[in-house]
């Protein structure tokens, strides 16, 4: 990893939720919330999503970078911030 970019953790999730209310955007993060327990228990590396209905809508990209770690990622982080403040 650069160390002019920020680092990333293991996990990764880009979410874009939209919804008519708040009742709307709660049942889509609760749907979501679902997927992602599934999706441990299974084991997956990535999920994407594309959901929508009548109230909400949301797209959902989650990836795993099976290399990081904690460790790695304090030390890259910690990399990131002494350059930064050089």
């Amino acid at each position: 990893m650069s160390e002019k970019t920020a680092p990333r953790r293991r996990w990764r999730m880009e979410l874009n939720l939209q919804a008519d209310t708040l009742a709307d955007m709660m049942r889509e993060l609760h749907h979501i919330h679902h997927r992602l327990l599934e999706a441990e228990y299974r084991r997956e590396p990535q999920i994407r999503v594309t959901s929508g209905g009548k109230g909400s809508g949301f797209t959902l990209a989650v990836d795993e970078d099976p290399d990081m770690d904690h460790g790695r990622y304090v030390e890259a982080l910690n990399a990131y911030l002494g350059r930064k403040s050089s």
